[in-house]
């Protein structure tokens, strides 16, 4: 019998391809648990989206990753806290084809296939 692996993987565009993260190693590898997967996928959108120079504001207009959480468009950990998409209300974001997710890499988690 065959032990569930679960990968991180990233789309461009709502219009291609799942394929595997690229240019991280911790990521990049196969995961026994799910949430194992789930916080190497955190730790790489916080990366991609927080860890830089860039002040809290420009931070927000530079956003390259995004990942659903319970439906919930998740940006990172940003100054220890999790960091979601919010609308000009205040309200998370919660659609998938929402204007500003568009050009934004989604990252994911999903099981090996075969696995």
């Amino acid at each position: 019998m065959f032990m569930k692996r679960w990968q991180v993987v990233e789309k461009a565009n709502f219009d291609v391809d799942w394929h595997l993260v690229r240019y991280d190693l911790e990521a990049l590898d196969h995961f026994t648990s799910k949430d194992d997967a789930m916080a190497a996928a955190k730790k790489h959108i916080t990366k991609l989206n927080c860890d830089n120079a860039l002040t809290k504001e420009e931070k927000k207009n530079s956003v390259e990753a995004f990942m659903f959480i319970d439906t919930q468009v998740y940006l990172g950990e940003l100054d220890g806290k999790a960091w979601f998409l919010l609308d000009k209300h205040g309200k998370i974001i919660c659609d998938p084809k929402h204007y500003q997710l568009d050009g934004k890499a989604q990252i994911a988690v999903r099981e090996v296939p075969g696995t």
